[in-house]
């Protein structure tokens, strides 16, 4: 599967909500992750900013767009693992963010699971 691929599950997953080919999706992006030598530790940093934010149930929307330098700041950084997440999980973030976007914690929550699914895959195949 190819980086636009897995752009569009994670723009259809914030939109739409997590489904059956959704998880499908994050499992073949943790995969595709683990190969591009991307660690847990990494993941786990950006994640957990955003499980802060979605357990305030709120969205900091300038905090959660400070994500993006994070991730671009790893990306340039680290191996092409980092630098996947970084184009995958910035569509997603922007894709939240959306002017004129009514329910953004809602498309936030949505986010976070996708998100969540790469984490725990990847460390499956760790």
């Amino acid at each position: 599967m190819s980086l636009d691929k897995w752009k569009e599950s994670i723009k259809k997953c914030v939109n739409f909500g997590f489904d059956a080919q959704i998880d499908d999706s994050a499992e073949e992006f943790a995969k595709h992750l683990k190969k591009g030598n991307l660690t847990t530790t990494k993941i786990r940093g950006i994640y957990g900013t955003v499980k802060k934010m979605e357990m305030s149930q709120r969205l900091d929307e300038a905090e959660f767009i400070r994500l993006k330098p994070r991730l671009a700041y790893d990306a340039k950084r680290g191996k092409q693992g980092n630098k996947d997440l970084k184009e995958v999980l910035t569509v997603g973030i922007l894709e939240v963010v959306k002017k004129n976007n009514k329910d953004s914690f809602h498309k936030f929550k949505n986010f976070a699971s996708f998100f969540e699914a790469i984490l725990a895959y990847h460390k499956v195949y760790e």
